[in-house]
């Protein structure tokens, strides 16, 4: 059955939110998505029209949201949609319309350019609308007595919750732009961003000196995002933080962070790889020359040459020399074809290429790859 999908306005916000909330709290806990949320649900009409939806008889019963985010990878910036709110009103499911909502908010990605999408969920339900379960994030697991048999002395560092108006926010925010790779946010953003979530930000201070930032989630235990000024001093943080959080912490690390990966990583008693969500890739060149040429450049990958097929996209050269990298669109023959689900699985793990599902791949991407895919957790939608 056809359905009509339209864009929304700010005069439909009350009726979208409610929707909304009401839909999760009857799948989850109680949801209220101004608190949890309002990066992205604020009665505004730049927000809003990112919203879709579907009447029947007048009345909205089912809305998805598709917003603009941009990845900064070196000087490369990559256009990603990020689809939320997917929800459907109980008493209309089994209908087609998350299928129409969905489908209407990666077409209006695509017309828009963007070079890839994210969204959170389960893979057996987005898979059907070209996602995968993909990318990347490092998680180390750290108590006290870690540090300690480490040698790492944390006195003097405490913390300060950011709030506005805080002159430290404006530094904290400008910690985040200096990043290599990092996913832009607006300062007049930036504090709003980072509470998503349930979360809060905090200014890490060394004596009277900011030493970086961190975001912890709902359970202060939990750090979904750390910065230090000097990357080196990433454990100096954790530590700090650590003894004041009863002694135990996880902290979330992007795999660009590879400073502070592998100083964590040396003083863990846990450490794992994991998932970030459902990507789908509209623009394969731009993305793998972003991602292949940033990791070049900082000196982590060996030489080599890779030809391979993706179905429905063509053929792709990926190199790695002496004098950078990159990706193109090619009319060699390809070494290997994959569908585009293996290839974001081959290309952006989490697991080692050789168990991603492909049969057979060209050397060097098993030195290659998993690439560096990874949105932290503020930034997700």
């Amino acid at each position: 059955m056809s359905q009509h999908v339209e864009q929304l306005t700010l005069e439909d916000f009350e009726e979208a939110i409610d929707l909304i909330n009401y839909v999760f709290s009857q799948a989850h806990d109680p949801h209220d998505f101004e608190l949890r949320l309002p990066k992205l649900y604020r009665p505004t009409e730049e927000l809003m029209r990112c919203n879709y939806g579907v009447r029947l008889h007048g009345r909205l019963v089912a809305v998805a949201g598709a917003y603009p985010l941009v990845w900064q990878v070196g000087a490369t910036a990559l256009r990603v949609a990020g689809i939320a709110g997917v929800a459907t009103h109980p008493r209309h499911r089994d209908k087609g319309l998350m299928g129409a909502v969905v489908r209407h908010c990666v077409a209006e990605a695509r017309a828009a350019g963007c070079h890839l999408s994210w969204l959170d969920g389960l893979r057996r339900r987005y898979r059907h609308f070209g996602y995968e379960r993909c990318g990347t994030e490092l998680g180390f697991r750290l108590a006290d007595r870690d540090f300690a048999a480490a040698g790492i002395d944390a006195a003097g560092m405490r913390f300060r919750r950011l709030r506005e108006g805080d002159a430290l926010l404006t530094e904290a925010q400008r910690l985040h732009a200096r990043q290599e790779v990092h996913w832009r946010r607006a300062p007049a953003e930036f504090l709003t961003i980072c509470t998503s979530w349930n979360a809060e930000l905090y200014a890490a201070l060394d004596g009277d000196e900011l030493a970086g930032y961190l975001v912890a989630g709902r359970d202060p235990s939990r750090v979904v995002e750390l910065v230090a000024v000097d990357a080196a001093d990433a454990p100096r943080l954790a530590a700090g933080w650590c003894a004041t959080r009863g002694g135990r912490i996880a902290v979330a690390v992007s795999p660009w962070q590879t400073v502070a990966a592998r100083s964590l990583g040396a003083l863990a008693d846990q450490s794992e790889l994991r998932c970030c969500g459902n990507w789908q890739v509209f623009d394969w060149p731009a993305l793998l020359a972003a991602v292949l040429g940033e990791r070049a450049r900082a000196g982590t990958l060996p030489g080599g040459e890779a030809v391979l097929a993706i179905a429905g996209f063509g053929a792709l050269r990926l190199w790695v020399d002496g004098t950078g990298a990159g990706c193109t669109a090619t009319g060699a023959a390809p070494q290997v074809t994959l569908d585009p689900f293996t290839a974001m699985r081959v290309l952006f793990g989490p697991l080692p290429a050789h168990l991603s599902g492909a049969a057979s791949l060209p050397a060097p991407l098993h030195s290659w790859c998993p690439l560096p895919l990874h949105i932290p957790a503020a930034d997700r939608v």
